[in-house]
């Protein structure tokens, strides 16, 4: 079955011209083509679209108000944003949605419309194939990482409304969701902070399941403050970002193995990794490497070897030429270094 597409742009050539390319591509079909962000709400709530795509600037309602109004609607619909090179502002504004899942500049070429359009269905398809195995709090983590309270308070109500576990068992599963979510949300600090520990106290001095409720609210609210996420990079870059940060010790991590997990193409990955992020994937992969090895050698009880494997080095003697060309200095040299300055 095709998926329907509506598109919104108030540029009459621009609209005909993206819908001549979309009507051309297998598997997918135009359902509605609308001249600003009104009608394309319109469109939507009529047609029940797979996919929007908007420009940004329109007259009476624009792209950004748009996009708003799913994210309210709470509709899984991912968004596609046409912009001019000097929209920046209002892309930016638009990419903190977490139903915007990619954007290109015009103009642009149909074979990038085919990638996004293509990237889209195969990553949401591999998101459906996996929702089932998504327990209530791996959802709660990801709404942590897009900075959406209301969302985890929604679906807090949800499980707390239909939940018939006694206190007793119900308290076992919150103290554990809050070991999950904060090696999960926060992979690169592995030590338990103070407001997760006092969390996991109250957990077991709460007396109902209202004030479980509370105090559970209350630390994943915080966590969402607490959670430095870059709200101008898209979706994929973002869970592309999330892989990285958790797999760092894997020897195998590069943007192939990325883009295999997320369901889409390594040179689609790679080129939108290098646009948002401003570098390309394999420097930021060895910077935060370098930057994680500088902090595992205050640690003198560690080897150079365990260092090297705990940051995704096989090899123990490219892990100390890739960190000397960084640093001018090898890690064991980096290591007296840092202990000569806390002796002085």
């Amino acid at each position: 079955m095709n998926k329907k597409v509506v598109i919104a742009d108030d540029e009459k050539l621009s609209l005909n011209g993206i819908a001549a390319i979309v009507d051309e591509l297998d598997g997918f079909e135009v359902c509605g083509l609308a001249n600003n962000g009104l009608q394309a709400f319109d469109l939507i709530k009529e047609n029940k679209p797979d996919i929007m795509i908007t420009d940004i600037r329109m007259p009476q309602k624009d792209g950004i108000w748009l996009i708003e109004q799913i994210d309210e609607q709470d509709l899984d619909i991912p968004v596609i944003v046409i912009s001019a090179y000097d929209d920046q502002k209002y892309l930016k504004t638009a990419i903190r949605s977490k139903n915007v899942y990619d954007y290109l500049f015009k103009p642009f070429l149909k074979n990038d419309l085919e990638d996004t359009l293509n990237s889209i269905v195969n990553y949401h398809q591999r998101s459906r194939s996996n929702q089932d195995e998504d327990s209530i709090v791996a959802n709660l983590s990801k709404a942590i990482s897009s900075n959406d309270y209301s969302l985890v308070e929604k679906q807090l109500d949800e499980y707390f409304e239909n939940d018939d576990e006694n206190i007793v068992d119900l308290k076992n599963r919150v103290y554990g969701w809050i070991m999950y979510i904060h090696y999960d949300v926060f992979p690169m600090n592995r030590s338990i902070p103070l407001y997760t520990r006092n969390a996991m106290k109250e957990v077991y001095d709460c007396a109902d399941k209202d004030q479980l409720k509370e105090v559970f609210s209350r630390y994943l609210k915080d966590c969402c403050e607490r959670y430095v996420g870059d709200h101008e990079i898209t979706q994929i870059v973002s869970e592309c970002l999330r892989i990285i940060h958790k797999e760092m010790s894997n020897s195998d991590l590069n943007v192939n193995y990325c883009a295999y997990k997320l369901n889409v193409t390594p040179n689609y990955l790679s080129n939108r990794f290098s646009r948002d992020m401003q570098q390309s994937f394999s420097l930021y992969l060895n910077n935060l490497r370098m930057e994680k090895a500088k902090e595992l050698l205050g640690n003198i009880e560690l080897k150079i070897y365990e260092i090297a494997d705990m940051i995704g080095f096989s090899d123990v003697a490219y892990f100390n030429r890739v960190f000397k060309d960084k640093y001018s200095l090898t890690p064991m040299q980096y290591r007296q270094k840092m202990v000569s300055e806390e002796e002085n």
